[in-house]
């Protein structure tokens, strides 16, 4: 769904106005899907980290995971754009060489670098998340004492990040909500407690409205968009042992893929500018997600297993 919801975002948005003015003035899709991202990225990392590996595996298993296909997508990105099929950031071509290695560490969000293509930036808040999770488990924290570690985690980033916009900085609680969720679907702590937390993420939202600064879109469309994805992630949640039908799982599997590949497609149509260009990118995300997945990215998940889990 959060994929899916970001994919919809870029490539719907210029071709039809009206809903462009619906998913920038009303309901900003794209921060939905972004959001919601972090939320489940949050408990599925709490969740892996209870199968006793260690910080190194842990690490590997995240790399393996991330790195391989988003250097594919970032290779091929900036071999389209120096033939003149796409156009890249506009803030990328200033300094190509310097933020093209930035790119590769995935960092570049985090240290006030332009991504070669937007959706990129996320990834730079997942791996910080992805390092403090392996010193929590590197210094052998208990599973009793968790509910410390996305709190912790986040005061951590909100020190740090300095440059970065309030809201940005909230994403790291949201990592954070989402750990909770994960204790208590492990019948650790109450429900209370993750419906607790997720008030508080809500009410530091609203008072981080007056900072928001994203052109062209609205402050109320972002807010709308974070409660409704919390409210999504909470349900979903609390429905966590429910049969999904198998569409649905089948898009799960390809959402890292759709997420990244629909990147370049929106990029390439973006260059044409047209209704056409538009369409023909829509009608082959899935598909060239599905690919990719399959030639890309399943592949280094099998090889990942050999280190226990998934």
């Amino acid at each position: 769904m959060a994929a899916l919801a970001v994919a919809a975002f870029h490539l719907f948005r210029f071709p039809f106005p009206p809903f462009e003015f619906w998913s920038t003035q009303v309901f900003y899709l794209g921060e939905f899907g972004y959001y919601l991202f972090f939320l489940i990225s949050g408990c599925a990392i709490r969740l892996s980290m209870e199968s006793g590996l260690s910080a190194g595996v842990f690490l590997w298993r995240r790399a393996v995971r991330i790195l391989p296909l988003y250097w594919t997508v970032l290779g091929l990105s900036l071999g389209l754009a120096a033939l003149g099929v796409l156009h890249l950031e506009p803030a990328f071509g200033r300094e190509p060489i310097g933020n093209a290695l930035w790119n590769l560490t995935t960092l570049q969000q985090i240290f006030d670098r332009p991504s070669a293509l937007a959706p990129f930036w996320t990834l730079g808040y997942e791996t910080v998340f992805y390092a403090l999770a392996a010193v929590a488990l590197a210094v052998g924290w208990l599973p009793e004492r968790s509910i410390a570690i996305p709190w912790a985690a986040a005061a951590l980033a909100i020190m740090l990040l300095g440059p970065a916009s309030a809201p940005g900085r909230l994403y790291f609680l949201a990592f954070g909500v989402g750990m909770l969720a994960a204790e208590t679907l492990r019948g650790r702590y109450h429900g209370a407690w993750t419906l607790g937390a997720a008030a508080v993420l809500v009410v530091l939202h609203a008072l981080a409205l007056p900072g928001h600064n994203l052109e062209h879109i609205s402050a109320e469309s972002t807010f709308r968009a974070v409660v409704l994805a919390i409210v999504f992630f909470l349900l979903s949640a609390s429905h966590s042992q429910a049969k999904w039908p198998e569409p649905l799982l089948a898009l799960g599997r390809i959402s890292f893929s759709l997420y990244l590949t629909h990147a370049v497609l929106t990029a390439a149509a973006y260059k044409i500018h047209s209704r056409e260009a538009y369409a023909v990118a829509i009608v082959l995300a899935l598909p060239v997600a599905f690919l990719t997945y399959r030639w890309v990215e399943k592949p280094y998940l099998q090889a990942s297993k050999m280190l226990g889990g998934r």
